[in-house]
């Protein structure tokens, strides 16, 4: 049993995901990955590695109700209180190459499809789209 239980955490504490970024001026596709272990991330752009890191804030929800009842002489209270998480949030990703350079992006994702989409800015003012998928 606690065999299984280390594969388990291994295998979800590795999961990863395929980036896919494209130049808005010229199409240039550039690739990369991120990894939940540590919220690292390496893109490949025009032959520059740049390496980081990603933050993502999924939102919540909560709710509280109250409710009252008298009847008869007989008073009655009930108190209730839920919490939801939403299926999707915010994220950003900051990233730098070897020679200084720097890459920025941000992005939305969904948890429940397990993907996203956004938008990165490089150092020369570049604008690229951005892809999120589960990586293999």
């Amino acid at each position: 049993m606690k065999k299984a239980i280390l594969i388990l955490m291994l295998a979800l504490s590795g999961c990863s995901y395929n980036l896919t970024l494209m130049d808005r001026g010229s199409s240039e596709v550039a690739t990369g990955h991120a990894s939940q272990a540590g919220n690292t991330v390496e893109i490949t752009l025009r032959g520059k590695q740049y390496r980081g890191t990603y933050a993502f804030v999924q939102q919540g929800y909560s709710t509280q109700s109250n409710s009252y009842a008298m009847s008869g002489g007989y008073y009655a209270q009930g108190s209730n209180y839920g919490h939801t998480q939403a299926s999707a949030g915010n994220g950003s990703i900051i990233a730098r190459a070897d020679d200084g350079s720097g890459l920025r992006c941000s992005f939305t994702f969904s948890s429940s499809s397990q993907s996203g989409m956004g938008e990165c800015r490089d150092d020369t003012f570049g604008v690229w789209d951005l892809q999120i998928s589960l990586g293999g």
